[in-house]
């Protein structure tokens, strides 16, 4: 039997949250990245952040590679990669774990690497 195609819209592990869930909007960065926004989940009682971005407007290709971008940060399990639960439906964008310790810039900026050798 051959596998179908897998859609850009499939999000695997990873689930569609609508503004409606959350509470207590405060934005906490901005860029060129786009904006992100702390948030509260309201029934999970927990801090998410959302990463939204730059443009108001979202055009099909961009939501596929918001999508892509979640489904790749999704299967890339490791300590500098804040865990994504998913995409917000509007305003768009990537929801996941909020880093009370700051941004991840701020992280690696205190963090001693290893040396090659």
């Amino acid at each position: 039997m051959d596998k179908e195609a897998s859609s850009p819209w499939d999000m695997g592990l990873l689930r569609t949250f609508y503004s409606k869930e959350f509470c207590g909007w405060e934005k906490i960065g901005s860029g060129g990245f786009g904006q992100v926004y702390k948030v509260k989940h309201i029934s999970w009682k927990t801090w998410l952040a959302i990463k939204c971005p730059p443009s108001l407007h979202v055009d099909e290709k961009e939501r596929i590679e918001l999508v892509e971008e979640a489904k790749k940060m999704e299967m890339a399990k490791f300590r500098c990669i804040l865990p994504v639960y998913g995409i917000c439906s509007d305003p768009v964008g990537l929801v996941m774990e909020y880093m009370e310790t700051g941004s991840l810039e701020k992280l690696l900026a205190s963090e001693r690497l290893p040396r090659g050798t």
